[in-house]
């Protein structure tokens, strides 16, 4: 993502891997998103 590195935005790379994670774990706990993700 050069975009991002080029300026400095709103939402720090912590917080932008806590929000992948996040995401990640919800994906997982619906099974019809399980499926889409790993078929």
């Amino acid at each position: 993502m050069e975009f991002k590195t080029r300026s400095p935005s709103a939402v720090s790379e912590r917080q932008l891997a806590e929000i992948v994670s996040v995401e990640i774990e919800r994906i997982k706990s619906i099974p019809t998103g399980r499926a889409a993700l790993f078929h």
